[in-house]
């Protein structure tokens, strides 16, 4: 599972939001560490997070330390995360692994590129979950989304609870069932 916790375009907020938000960063990474432990989640960040500060980035590093041994669930925060410039990483190391002579550009494909982003370990998202009304995905994982299932909610994050998940899970497996030609 992947959360969207902190955008780059939060750099452009009010100051006050921007710190309220990175308190919540570092709330979160405090207060929920035995819950993660407790249901053997590993959180991982995807993002350029040390450009945080220290609190934030410390709070962060801890929480990845803490769960790095749980093999459950794995929960990544994308934090200072933009897809836009997560593809520019990907190609900007693409192209140097191409100079080098490690890569030769005919071996570029698709798997290659995805080889190459925060993500590649993981699967592409199945379903992505939009909360809060809005019908843009903001910058999330551009690549990886290409396949996956919408769902949006008008029902803003800390409101969207465990009756809202269910009901964005089934309308999921709605579209599966239809899909594959009912039951």
């Amino acid at each position: 599972m992947t959360v969207y916790g902190f955008s780059t375009e939060n750099w452009k907020r009010d100051k006050t939001e921007i710190a309220l938000l990175l308190d919540l960063c570092v709330y979160f990474a405090q207060t929920e560490l035995d819950e993660l432990n407790r249901n053997d989640v590993r959180v991982e960040i995807i993002g350029h997070y040390e450009a945080l500060p220290r609190a934030s980035r410390e709070a962060l590093s801890r929480l990845v330390e803490k769960t790095a041994n749980n093999r459950g669930l794995r929960l990544n925060l994308a934090v200072n995360y933009s897809a836009r410039e997560e593809l520019r990483d990907a190609i900007a190391a693409l192209a140097r692994d191409v100079v080098d002579g490690s890569l030769e550009p005919d071996a570029i494909d698709e798997a290659c590129v995805a080889s190459y982003l925060y993500t590649s370990s993981l699967p592409d998202p199945d379903l992505l979950i939009r909360p809060g009304g809005e019908s843009r995905l903001s910058n999330f994982l551009l690549f990886q989304v290409a396949h996956t299932e919408l769902y949006m909610s008008d029902v803003f994050w800390p409101e969207f609870g465990r009756a809202d998940f269910i009901r964005a899970l089934a309308a999921y497996q709605d579209r599966r069932v239809a899909a594959a030609g009912g039951l």
